[in-house]
């Protein structure tokens, strides 16, 4: 999305051009020109709905890292595929032990491409996905290991700090 976001206007709706709540302002980069970030309203809609029935808000977990494949990670890892969500970790394990992912078998080097039927992309990150899901929902997973789709399922977990 392309909007205009000053500072100031943290906490406040993004909105798309038929008024629409798309997402709720969180940040601009101070030291970059016009950029802004905002947490998307499919996040925010499950958050409000435990706060609304006096729950505290949990958030789902599938425990890998991932790098979103673009044109220069395609390049550095020498990948067949122009989207996605490649599994690696800048440090240390990709995958946390004895968490969901690992649970259902995701390793290091795999390509999570699909989330529920939905293709990972740009508009539609791992992240984004998993945030729209709620603890103990199962999810499954298409992805590319060793140049063979394969899919598996992934029972979501609290995430804890």
């Amino acid at each position: 999305t392309d909007a205009a976001i000053n500072s100031g206007n943290s906490g406040g709706p993004l909105v798309n051009a038929q008024g629409q709540v798309i997402g709720i302002n969180t940040a601009v980069a101070s030291k970059a020109q016009s950029i802004g970030f905002a947490i998307p309203i499919s996040s925010v809609k499950g958050i409000l709905k435990s706060i609304s029935e006096g729950k505290e808000p949990k958030r789902a977990y599938l425990g890998a890292s991932y790098i979103s494949i673009n044109s220069q990670i395609r390049k550095k890892y020498n990948l067949d595929v122009s989207k996605g969500a490649l599994v690696k970790s800048r440090k240390g394990n990709a995958i946390v032990y004895g968490s969901p992912a690992q649970k259902a078998g995701l390793k290091d080097g795999d390509i999570i491409i699909k989330i529920d039927g939905v293709e990972v992309s740009k508009n539609s990150s791992v992240s984004s996905l998993i945030g729209e899901k709620s603890v103990g929902d199962t999810v499954e997973i298409s992805y590319i290991r060793d140049g063979r789709e394969k899919s598996t399922r992934a029972t979501l977990e609290e995430y804890h700090k």
